[in-house]
């Protein structure tokens, strides 16, 4: 501001220090507002020559300290609401707080007593008995099974008056199953240990054979024999060696009469006989006994050697079917002990 607008005016008003100054900026009018202000600010006099800014912040810092509230004005309008500022982030997760003390334990109360047993009550009276059933059907009667294999041998019978003892008997019969050499279930028997003790003691043996179903024979050659202690025993011709016995087409049976004599401590004497009835069966057609030859050449009686009493010896007969099974039948087997 320039010093030339201080006028001599200003110099004249009371308080006013411009023309003090030389060349003020404070104008004429701001002088007199400063000076009239003075005793309402509580401020006596400006010193001179103050500047217009300092003499501003003396009055209005003057003003501000005794400065007496009035009255609070009513509340204006509410604005609008401000746009919801952005969330802040998540404040750290507090510590956690100490565990408090443990309650005291509660009492338990007293049981109660218990109440009396109920007497028992009285049995229930039996009930009736139901009605039979009906009978059931008779089921069918189911197919007969397979024979059993032969039972073990039979202790020794008691000796007779003439030391004769039967030691085996068979009456059920057996068809011949293969056209090898089969033991006939049923025909065979294990002579026991020291059964012939003694020399001159023998065996009676006495087999049965017919045709199919106890008929007469078809075909030839069926043949029969008999085994003691595993080995055959054979016929025996001069010159010729065969089986035991064979079929005849057309006879009705024949029946082996076999005796086996302990000869000495390690022998048998065999003689064998054959008795035979043609298909008639009439009394003429019996043949009378005849002795196959069980000798040599000479007539020595056949001997079977080497043989041990004082083991178990089985005794077999054994059947052969010339074409298939059931041509020849086994019937029925004796054997009895003659002791000297």
């Amino acid at each position: 501001m320039a010093c030339n607008k201080c006028s001599s005016s200003s110099s004249s008003s009371a308080g006013c220090n411009c023309g003090n100054l030389g060349c003020s900026h404070l104008l004429n009018d701001e002088c007199v507002r400063l000076t009239k202000a003075l005793n309402v600010c509580g401020v006596v006099t400006i010193p001179a020559g103050t500047y217009y800014d300092s003499a501003i912040k003396t009055i209005v810092d003057t003003i501000c300290d005794n400065a007496v509230t009035g009255a609070q004005g009513p509340a204006g309008p509410q604005g609008p609401a401000g746009a919801t500022g952005a969330t802040g982030p998540a404040g750290p997760v507090g510590p956690t707080g100490a565990a408090g003390a443990t309650g005291p334990q509660g009492s338990i109360g007293p049981a109660g007593p218990a109440g009396p047993t109920g007497p028992a009550g009285a049995d229930g009276a039996d009930g009736a008995d139901g009605a039979d059933g009906a009978t059931g059907a008779t089921g069918a009667v189911g197919p007969t099974g397979p024979a059993g294999p032969a039972g073990p041998a039979g202790a020794n019978g008691t000796d007779g008056s003439d030391n004769m003892a039967i030691l085996y008997t068979n009456f059920t019969p057996q068809a011949s199953t293969s056209t090898s050499f089969t033991t006939a279930s049923g025909f065979e028997y294990g002579l026991l240990a020291d059964t012939l003790n003694a020399d001159g003691e023998y065996l009676h043996i006495r087999v049965l054979f017919t045709g199919p179903s106890g008929g007469v024979f078809t075909l030839d050659d069926n043949a029969v024999k008999l085994r003691f202690g595993g080995r055959d025993l054979i016929r025996r011709l001069p010159s010729l060696q065969t089986f035991l016995e064979v079929s005849t087409a057309g006879e009705a049976l024949f029946r082996l009469d076999i005796k086996l004599r302990r000869s000495s401590s390690s022998t048998l004497a065999v003689e064998v006989n054959k008795e035979t009835a043609t298909s008639l069966r009439a009394a003429y057609d019996y043949l009378p006994n005849y002795a196959i030859p069980c000798t040599d050449a000479a007539g020595t009686p056949e001997a079977m050697s080497s043989i041990d009493f004082t083991i178990l010896n089985d005794i077999e007969i054994q059947l052969a079917d010339v074409a298939s099974a059931g041509n020849i039948v086994a019937q029925t087997m004796t054997i009895v002990h003659y002791k000297s």
